[in-house]
């Protein structure tokens, strides 16, 4: 809860509720090219803060991930254990 929190006053929680856009043709126009390099630059932000909060042996594990499939892994990975707050 407490990161979902975060990603909310930061207004970055749409990382995580939605899906990430295609990426632009070489073509595109430059509001879809903004569009999509200000979803890459949120998305590594939300990366920094959830590698912050993990244990330096989770960080190496998760080190090469995007930010989807690491929330993904840490939901398997913890389901059935009592509910950690930072991935609720």
């Amino acid at each position: 809860m407490n990161l979902r929190i975060i990603l909310n006053c930061e207004r970055k929680l749409y990382i995580l509720e939605t899906d990430p856009p295609k990426t632009p043709d070489a073509n595109a126009r430059a509001s879809e090219l903004t569009s999509f390099k200000k979803y890459e630059d949120d998305a590594r932000d939300v990366k920094c803060i959830i590698m912050a909060s993990m244990t330096a042996q989770l960080q190496r594990l998760h080190a090469d991930m995007e930010v989807r499939p690491m929330i993904q892994c840490l939901r398997d990975l913890y389901q059935g254990q009592p509910q950690n707050s930072e991935l609720a």
